[in-house]
């Protein structure tokens, strides 16, 4: 059980301030006549406790990582101001890449999302969270006295030399608003090695990459890592004597030599008309952050074979289904089947932690194997697993396309690296068998 979890705020609130520090021993929650605590067991803070509360002093165990959460949270709540940014700081270190406000009745969880998974790491009283609130909103130039709607807004923020964009979403629910902040890192190293594409993939990409018309879709769930493979394929083509514009929701890496524009949905700057005005500007390149709508879809397909090279994404399960999304955007078949160049289908996968990794064999495929199973431990957050490897699946369409050859775009390819990836170690035999039964075979 994650200890931040049972933090109760009023049991700490009972803690002179001036004490706060000293103490080695930390109260965590109460029940009936026993005060819980975490740390180490020493006979004055304990003492002293029991004289506080005046109940049984009750030692919890506790890692060393989750307790510095606990200390975090107690001292965080004792912060007179700008709470946010200490917060934001530790999210940042971890390399988090959103950190989740949750209100609840008694108090506000923080949560950051790491590798993929949400970590609970502070609780912090709801008045101290509405004075945050505040301030929030008024750094991302949204209307502060608005509670009752969604609001939108983004603000910049400097740490350790480097200026991070801070993208904010506020979500009213039944115990106040949530705030969701999306930390844009723009210090990636955007090279396609680091794709780890498999050879046949590479050629494929450059095959791509070196057409001088047409569309390419990178396709996959949300959080898959779109984005950054468009922003690697045009990190690798900004030299060339080219005009590179993109219209992105919004612009979240800064790439020299190309033109990037972000939306404005409040003046009215959307991708369908804003791949317009783009078009009237003798663009080469084009990159469309994504097709959302069937407006874009057809600018988007009409400008690829009208002699212009356009990269974007789509929300689909595998390559195939690019093109029946088109169809059901209302693209004509003959205009989709002309268009489409190239196609990547990709996921990012969890590796398993190397410091807590542990060897085990299984029977696999009507034979005995060994492989590595998560266990879990402080580095990894207790999540048995640390980073994500990019899967892929990737199609250069130099042919026209017959239903035959549609049915060829499966997704075999990223099974086949998955498997590859338990071979080696890096996975799980449960990450393996849930890529297997989910929605990738298609």
């Amino acid at each position: 059980m994650n200890q931040i979890n049972l933090l109760d705020l009023d049991i700490i609130n009972k803690l002179p301030k001036n004490k706060i520090k000293d103490l080695k021993l930390y109260p965590v929650y109460a029940e009936s006549n026993s005060i819980f605590c975490v740390g180490n067991l020493n006979t004055d803070d304990t003492n002293y406790l029991k004289f506080l509360y005046n109940k049984e002093i009750i030692l919890k165990k506790c890692g060393s990582n989750e307790l510095e959460k606990i200390k975090d949270s107690i001292l965080l709540n004792e912060t007179v101001y700008k709470i946010e940014e200490q917060i934001i700081e530790k999210a940042i270190s971890l390399k988090s890449s959103d950190i989740h406000f949750e209100p609840f009745q008694d108090s506000i969880k923080v949560r950051f999302r790491i590798n993929g998974d949400l970590i609970t790491f502070f609780k912090i009283r709801n008045d101290k969270y509405k004075e945050m609130l505040s301030r929030i909103k008024i750094k991302g130039n949204m209307d502060m006295t608005e509670k009752r709607l969604p609001q939108d807004g983004k603000f910049k923020y400097d740490f350790t030399d480097i200026t991070y964009s801070i993208r904010v979403s506020t979500l009213p629910l039944v115990y106040g608003e949530k705030i969701v902040l999306r930390i844009l890192y723009k210090n990636y190293n955007y090279t396609i090695e680091g794709l780890n594409l498999e050879e046949k993939q590479n050629e494929n990409l450059y095959k791509i990459i070196n057409s001088k018309r047409g569309i390419v879709l990178v396709n996959g769930p949300t959080g898959s890592g779109k984005s950054s493979t468009l922003y690697t394929i045009l990190e690798s083509i900004k030299d060339t004597n080219t005009n590179i514009t993109t219209i992105e929701d919004p612009v979240e890496v800064l790439i020299e030599n190309i033109n990037q524009i972000s939306l404005d949905r409040k003046a009215g700057l959307n991708f369908s008309n804003g791949l317009r005005s783009i078009l009237r500007q003798d663009p080469d390149i084009l990159m469309v952050g994504e097709i959302r709508d069937e407006e874009t879809a057809k600018i988007a397909v009409r400008a690829a074979i009208t002699g212009h090279k356009v990269y974007t994404t789509i929300h689909t399960k595998s390559s195939k289904e690019v093109y029946y999304r088109l169809e059901e955007m209302g693209v004509e078949k003959y205009l989709i089947k002309d268009a489409i160049i190239g196609l990547i289908s990709q996921r990012l996968i969890k590796v398993l932690c190397n410091n807590c990794k542990v060897k085990q064999r299984i029977a696999f495929q009507n034979r005995d194997m060994e492989v590595y199973a998560s266990k879990g431990c402080e580095s990894c957050n207790f999540t048995g697993n640390s980073g994500r490897k990019l899967i892929s699946a990737v199609h250069y369409i130099d042919y026209f396309m017959t239903e035959e050859k549609l049915n060829e775009l499966s997704n075999k390819q990223m099974v086949d690296m998955v498997l590859t990836l338990l071979k080696k170690g890096e996975i799980s035999i449960e990450i393996y068998e849930d890529f297997i039964k989910g929605e990738y075979i298609i």
